[in-house]
């Protein structure tokens, strides 16, 4: 009895022994991979603003202003000097003669658009009256002081000439009023008209083209303007063609 009893027990423990081997020879369950954290996303680059034009310098600015607008100045030097002493665009004074006009009736660019490349070209350069460097001639613009004509009237007196006065919108005139004081009523018309359709003439800029027109003086900026077809409506007559024209306009 003995015997078996030692026999049970002895297969009862080899049992349990081989239980707990095949638990321990069991390989262990690997964790779950962690997933890779996602990268950040990568911050839009900003957009690049447009480059200047290389290598471009104020003084290039100068010698743009000087060549573009310089054959309109009754005084070429003058107008040379004034732009050499003006040492930035922030020292440009838009709200005075003759800067006052040059970016919107003239047309040029500004110093952001010349630094951008943008070089604009004026719409007309010198006139009917205009000589090569871009002075009006004192006989043409003015006349002569004592109202006289200052030279000799051509063409037919009947039909005003057809280089200026074609370009004016404004008509009236009496047949033989060709007196100075005749001649500055003409050019305030058609300075009144030229007004109606130019968006960028204000109320001082017109006086200050009639203050040139009532001393006569049409070699000084604006007045020179009167004849250089810069201006909307084209050229006014000179007083040459005024009296060609016997008055009617």
């Amino acid at each position: 009895m003995k015997k078996i009893l030692a026999l049970l027990l002895a297969v009862m423990m080899v049992v349990a022994m081989a239980a707990c081997g095949s638990k321990s020879d069991a390989p262990a369950e690997a964790p779950a991979a962690e997933a890779p954290a996602a990268a950040p996303a990568e911050a839009a680059a900003p957009a690049e603003a447009a480059a200047p034009a290389a290598g471009v310098t104020w003084a290039d600015y100068q010698e743009y202003l000087i060549e573009k607008a310089g054959s309109n100045a009754p005084d070429l030097e003058e107008f040379k000097s004034q732009v050499y002493a003006i040492n930035s665009w922030e020292e440009l004074d838009q709200t005075v003669s003759p800067w006052d006009q040059m970016f919107t009736t003239i047309g040029l660019s500004t110093w952001d658009e010349f630094q951008a490349g943008v070089v604009k070209e004026p719409a007309v350069m010198g006139g009917p009256d205009a000589s090569a460097s871009g002075e009006a001639s004192a006989e043409a613009d003015a006349g002569e002081a004592s109202g006289e004509a200052s030279g000799e009237a051509s063409g037919d007196a009947s039909e005003p000439p057809a280089s200026a006065a074609v370009e004016n919108t404004a008509h009236g005139g009496t047949p033989g009023a060709t007196s100075e004081a005749d001649y500055q009523a003409y050019l305030k018309a058609w300075l009144d008209a030229e007004k109606a359709v130019n968006t960028t003439m204000t109320d001082d800029m017109k006086a200050e083209f009639i203050a040139c027109i009532d001393a006569l003086d049409f070699e000084t900026f604006p007045g020179d303007m009167l004849f250089n077809g810069m201006l909307t409506t084209g050229a006014a007559m000179t007083y040459d063609q005024f009296v060609a024209a016997n008055g009617v306009y």
